[in-house]
Parts: C-alpha cells; sequence; structure tokens
C-alpha cells in the first residue's frame, strides 16, 4: 500500500505505540530504568539495539536531558519488543 503523503505514514506508525503514562509526569528517567530492569537489559545493549549511543542512554539514565522523539520512539519499540521474564531463576543450595 503506498502512500503519497510522509505524515500519513508517521502517524499510521505513531498509532501502534502507546506512550507509557510516567512519561507525561516527566519522569523518563524512572521509567526506563525500571523498564531496563524487568527485561536484564544493560545501558549498551539498548544502545545497540535502538540505534543509539550508549552515551544517550547514560545522560537520558541520569537525568540530565529528556529524549528527542526519534530517540524515544526507539527506546520505546526496543523496550516495547522485548519479552519480560516470568521468573527469576531458582538458586538452589548444595545439600
Amino acid at each position: 500500500m503506498a502512500v503519497s503523503d510522509p505524515s500519513q505514514l508517521n502517524a499510521r506508525a505513531l498509532q501502534h505505540l502507546t506512550i507509557p503514562p510516567r512519561w507525561l509526569e516527566d519522569d523518563f528517567a524512572a521509567w526506563l530504568e525500571e523498564s531496563m530492569k524487568q527485561r536484564g537489559m544493560s545501558q549498551r545493549m539498548l544502545a545497540l539495539r535502538a540505534g543509539v549511543s550508549h552515551s544517550s542512554v547514560s545522560r537520558l539514565l541520569s537525568g540530565d536531558r529528556s529524549p528527542s522523539l526519534p530517540t524515544a520512539l526507539a527506546l520505546l519499540r526496543v523496550l516495547a519488543n522485548e519479552p519480560r521474564p516470568l521468573a527469576r531463576p531458582v538458586s538452589r543450595e548444595a545439600n
């Protein structure tokens, strides 16, 4: 299906993304850290998968800056598609 107007393509792509409510509370750094922890994802892995620099992810986590829209969408796409672990591994002590 061809789209003659590029803005329609962006609008269609964005319809499928949900902006986390915490972003609206100006708490992006906390949301990002929590999302990464839930998925067991490092800063470097997130940066690699999202196509952004490691230093950008580091600055976002420290709260020093807010993400640009393209960076926020790239991070959201990665974190929305990365499954969360269902359970933590059980540690067994030797008897």
